[in-house]
């Protein structure tokens, strides 16, 4: 993370120093680069740190923040708009990128590391100090729960240190291969929701192909409702800012729901808002009279981003992070985000074209493909909530790689760690239990 946020910075500077089109466009390149590979990096860093319990929020706060990233963007966009002056228009906005991420260079000193990769690394005193500072809980004198917590993890780290963490067996393994097409399945259909496609060409004035005419410019939904061009930014700000509500109450509900609910629930909210929307493109944005059918219209695309947050966005990262074992999570992840980002390459590439050919028939891609998606999803992903995560590979088939499950776990009078064996013998069969207990 102090790397990558290093390159942002640099990238900052050369954005806003930009002199031509080539500079401005490598600049934004190594932007990019490290934008995408931090979001990445504070997932799985978040996940690593939080309790089982409550990973789903803290997690989730990372697609908060995104939303809240891209709200400021916006609206520094329509501040910048009423300058006269082109230069302060564009330098400025991007320049103001430097003060937070030197802000964050200043947090990540203080910040500590994973204790999951400490004890990956065979440092499991800087790890123990990390969680047991983390999870300290002032009403339990004893520690039990960071006690228990921190030897699953100690055992299960100790044996994932033995296993191949490379790129082919991420995905050559059965299993493993799974989880990531199962990552993969839920990035992609984030992007299929058409939020991104929406943000850049359905409020901007599009250009439609007319026979025998070439090229001519469309209205945006807004211009046809008559809003001029800042009252148009003015909306898009308001279009940007509910994403904010929707990915908190997603990220402060996934751990008591559950994952699956929240992320079906923005794919299906997209599906039904994207209906709404192709429905009154269809009829009404041809002529651009009917004020009541373009309304919707808007309406429908605001419905599209509150639900993207309130599913994808909150919810998304707490479940493409948790999947993936310890040894293997980091390359899991950017994997998954290598997908997003195709994804939105896709997307992005195609649509002007679309937007100029099929028009509004182009939004029934999205339909289709997030409706055929959302099932799959439904019927083949599992649940991972509040699952510690050197447990959740059993979810996957790998019991193998599970060697301490917190159940098994208790902490005696002298607050040592003790482990429960339950072994079947003749006695168990009669209907004595024997149990084994071994203090660790």
């Amino acid at each position: 993370m102090f790397a990558l946020v290093g390159i942002y910075t640099l990238g900052g500077v050369l954005v806003t120093a930009s002199q031509n089109i080539s500079m401005f466009i490598v600049a934004r390149t190594i932007h990019g680069f490290a934008a995408v590979s931090f979001i990445a990096t504070t997932s799985i860093y978040v996940a690593e740190l939080a309790q089982a319990e409550s990973r789903g929020f803290f997690t989730g706060l990372t697609g908060v923040a995104i939303a809240c990233g891209y709200t400021v963007a916006a609206l520094m966009g329509l501040a910048f708009s009423y300058t006269t002056n082109p230069d302060v228009q564009w330098r400025t906005p991007l320049g103001l990128c430097l003060v937070p991420s030197t802000a964050l260079m200043v947090a990540l000193y203080l910040a500590p590391e994973s204790p999951r990769f400490l004890l990956l690394k065979g440092r499991s005193e800087e790890a123990w100090k990390t969680v047991s500072a983390l999870h300290y809980d002032p009403a339990d004198e004893n520690q039990e729960y960071v006690k228990e917590e921190f030897f699953q993890m100690q055992t299960q780290l100790e044996f994932d240190r033995t296993l191949d963490s490379s790129w082919i067996h991420l995905l050559k393994k059965p299993s493993y291969r799974r989880r990531a097409l199962m990552a993969s399945l839920v990035t992609f259909l984030g992007q299929s929701t058409a939020v991104l496609v929406a943000a850049a060409y359905f409020f901007e004035d599009y250009t439609e192909h007319v026979a025998d005419k070439g090229l001519c410019k469309g209205p945006s939904l807004y211009a046809a409702l008559g809003f001029s061009v800042k009252q148009s930014l003015i909306l898009q700000c308001g279009w940007i800012a509910g994403s904010i509500p929707a990915s908190i109450t997603g990220a402060a509900l996934c751990d008591r729901f559950g994952r699956k609910p929240f992320i079906m629930a923005g794919f299906v909210g997209c599906i039904i808002a994207l209906s709404i929307l192709t429905a009154m493109e269809a009829v009404y944005a041809p002529s651009g009279t009917n004020k009541v059918g373009l309304g919707w219209a808007v309406a429908a695309l605001y419905l599209v981003v509150i639900f993207y947050c309130l599913g994808v966005e909150a919810v998304g990262a707490p479940f493409y992070t948790e999947i993936f074992p310890t040894h293997i999570r980091a390359k899991g992840v950017c994997f998954c985000v290598f997908v997003n980002s195709a994804s939105n390459i896709l997307y992005l590439e195609v649509a002007p074209t679309a937007l100029q050919t099929i028009g509004w028939k182009f939004i029934l891609v999205f339909v289709s493909v997030l409706s055929v998606g959302s099932l799959v999803y439904w019927f083949w992903v599992p649940e991972t909530r509040a699952v510690p995560l050197e447990e959740l590979a059993a979810i996957f088939g790998d019991v193998d790689e599970v060697k301490l499950y917190s159940s098994e776990l208790t902490v005696d009078v002298d607050g040592h760690v003790a482990r429960e064996d339950h072994h079947e013998t003749e006695k168990n069969k009669a209907g004595s239990g024997v149990i084994l207990r071994e203090n660790v």
